[in-house]
């Protein structure tokens, strides 16, 4: 965020897990999303929502 704004926003990346047709958080990713951007110089905040289906 820079003055309250949001700089950059990435989907959530995702792999297949096992043989159904279900897909899990692909971890290995998102570590290389954030070390990506990591820079001694600047302070970084990451936010990772949660989401699931609505029952009903």
């Amino acid at each position: 965020m820079e003055n309250k704004k949001v700089i950059e926003v990435f989907d959530m990346p995702t792999m297949i897990d096992g043989k159904k047709n279900k897909r899990q958080v692909n971890g290995a990713q998102v570590t290389n999303i954030i070390k990506e951007r990591l820079n001694n110089d600047k302070e970084i905040v990451v936010v990772v929502e949660h989401v699931n289906a609505m029952p009903g």
